[in-house]
């Protein structure tokens, strides 16, 4: 038996084509693109929840105001309908928060794998 952890967005075609078969997803709620498939904690697989996200980031000390100009226009473009749609279709959840959201998100995401690679005693080699 072959198994494999991929992103939506990169095989949903393929999922949709039948060329793979879903057994679960890895996010907290049940994904509108697969809604028979069970999440992982539904499938026995008590707290697994694993997202991936992509992120707009820019050099440390950049300007507010030029911050706030990138974000304004990021979030204009992943908030258009086409865009937006276009994104879900393939698997994508478009967020779109402030800068000051995603800092703490990556913050707890740090700290999380930094957890799991402690708890498993991974070693870099």
């Amino acid at each position: 038996m072959e198994l494999s952890f991929q992103n939506l967005g990169t095989v949903a075609g393929h999922i949709q084509g039948g060329r793979l078969r879903p057994i679960v997803v890895t996010s907290a709620e049940r994904h509108p693109v697969l809604p028979d498939v069970p999440t992982a904690s539904e499938a026995g697989l008590k707290d697994f929840v694993v997202t991936s996200w992509q992120a707009l980031m820019a050099p440390p000390g950049m300007p507010a105001p030029l911050v706030r100009r990138l974000h304004t226009v990021a979030t204009e473009a992943l908030r258009h309908p086409e865009g937006r749609q276009r994104l879900e279709q393939v698997g994508f959840t478009v967020e779109a928060g402030s800068p000051e959201a995603y800092a703490a998100f990556q913050r707890e995401e740090v700290e999380r794998w930094r957890g799991v690679v402690r708890t498993a005693g991974i070693k870099a080699e």
